[in-house]
């Protein structure tokens, strides 16, 4: 029994066998579906297989590598946030004393409430 570590893809499924194609050398290795109930067409799988010595025969799987599980996005200091947040409506506010067009005005006013409620959340 030659044990040896199978990165591919499953390329098809063939009734009850489901086929690999390896990264290496695009050679196809075929296993049972029960062996991967879950698995879909398409999909990347890491093996450690034992495989079968006729080429069209039905290999082994001995273990299936688990996938790496993704890492949730980490919450940075909303400190850094709030205070540019809080600068940049300062200076809205300063502009809307300077300008005398009214629809730059009511703009500036949208941008600043967001920045209220932007504020409001992140403090």
């Amino acid at each position: 029994m030659q044990m040896q570590k199978l990165k591919g893809i499953i390329s098809r499924r063939e009734g009850r066998i489901l086929v690999v194609t390896s990264d290496k050398g695009a050679v196809d290795y075929r296993f049972n579906a029960a062996e991967l109930a879950d698995a879909e067409t398409g999909e990347r799988v890491d093996l450690l297989i034992s495989a079968s010595e006729d080429p069209d025969g039905v290999s082994t799987i001995l273990m299936v590598k688990s996938k790496k599980k993704i890492k949730p996005l980490k919450m940075g200091n909303f400190n850094t946030l709030v205070g540019h947040m809080i600068k940049t409506r300062d200076r809205l506010n300063a502009t809307i004393a300077e300008i005398a067009d009214p629809d730059a005005v009511s703009d500036l006013r949208e941008k600043i409430s967001w920045l209220d409620r932007g504020i409001n959340l992140f403090s």
